[in-house]
């Protein structure tokens, strides 16, 4: 999982969990150009075929945050996270102050008195101002959600299918999340009604990664342009190879598929080339318009300083002439009164 801090200037953050329970959070040291890459290569006498920029990243944090890690989430303020796994309940923890802020505990006895044991396979926060709800999803097909002010328990619980929950992911709304599971079914869950409604056809193996389009979602760039027209996307990947897309609105109807040979065990959206084209010289001509008005700044001061020389020169020039001319003044009086005594 990664995350960025404040506009482009600022680091890049990436966060990374392993199997045994440690969260690492790195940040961005340096990049190194292409050219300055094939320079020391060049040195040592190697090469090296590509393009683009070498990243460097230096590791700020490192934490224990459970015993076994098996999904994670971080939150839309990019301040939390949600861990879960064999045997460990979902934990909350700050990014910030590095410490566990919230441990939950199981859903209730059954009437016989028996407790699933813990583990966790899928988890997501709910779009929510306040970041205090957590969808999470365990091996026994069942959807628990938290609601962090309101106690340890899940406040929701909803049995689903005969397998696995694989992956989560809610709606920018919040009122629906989409579920997959080691069947290959795909289905949202509505919260309101906390019942399963809309079930995406296609797929014949076990779904491992979900991603909603975030065209419309409102942190997105591309939810101000052209690009925020059309239905909500949805992608998923699995084991059966293929990659699909299905329409999550009214319908929700598979746009097609690729089979790509591999088992698949993620999928993420990017941003259209000529989108990032476009921030880019954007990035770039606010640059230019800066410098050109730094340049206009210091342009203006020295035409200012220039004109004050100017006026100082202007002035001292004047004083001259009138002291010239009081000067032949007093010797034209001088004169007179020697014409007027002889």
């Amino acid at each position: 999982s990664s995350s960025s801090s404040g506009g482009s200037s600022s680091p890049l953050e990436l966060i990374s969990a392993t199997v045994s329970g440690t969260v690492r959070l790195h940040r961005q040291q340096q990049q190194l150009q292409q050219q300055e890459r094939e320079h020391s290569l060049g040195e040592q006498g190697g090469s090296e075929q590509g393009s683009g920029n070498v990243q460097a990243w230096d590791e700020v944090a490192a934490f224990q945050a459970s015993p076994n890690i098996g999904c994670m989430a971080l939150d839309a303020s990019q301040s939390h996270i949600a861990v879960g796994g064999d045997g460990c309940h979902l934990r909350v923890w700050s990014l910030d102050k590095k410490q566990e802020v919230f441990r939950a505990k199981g859903g209730k006895p059954s009437r016989c008195g028996l407790v699933d044991l813990p583990h966790l396979t899928a988890a997501t926060f709910l779009p929510d101002p306040s970041n205090q709800l957590v969808v999470v999803g365990t091996i026994k097909h069942k959807l628990w959600m938290y609601d962090l002010r309101a106690g340890k328990r899940p406040q929701i619980e909803i049995e689903w299918g005969d397998a696995r929950v694989t992956a989560l992911v809610a709606d920018p709304d919040g009122q629906r999340v989409w579920a997959a599971n080691g069947s290959g079914r795909i289905e949202g869950v509505d919260m309101r009604a906390r019942a399963m409604r809309g079930c995406l056809k296609g797929p014949a193996g076990s779904i491992r990664a979900l991603a909603l389009h975030p065209r419309h979602s409102s942190s997105c760039p591309s939810a101000s342009s052209g690009l925020s027209d059309g239905p909500p996307l949805m992608a998923s990947a699995g084991l059966d190879r293929f990659l699909r897309v299905h329409s999550t609105s009214a319908g929700q109807q598979a746009l097609g598929k690729v089979y790509l040979k591999q088992q698949l065990t993620g999928v993420a959206w990017l941003r259209p080339p000529a989108e990032a084209a476009g921030v880019a010289d954007e990035e770039e001509l606010a640059e230019e318009q800066e410098q050109d008005g730094e340049a206009d700044q210091q342009q203006a001061v020295r035409d200012g300083q220039q004109q004050q020389g100017g006026a100082s020169s202007k002035a001292k020039e004047h004083k001259k002439k009138g002291e010239k001319h009081t000067k032949k003044g007093e010797k034209g009086g001088k004169g007179k009164s020697k014409k007027q005594r002889h």
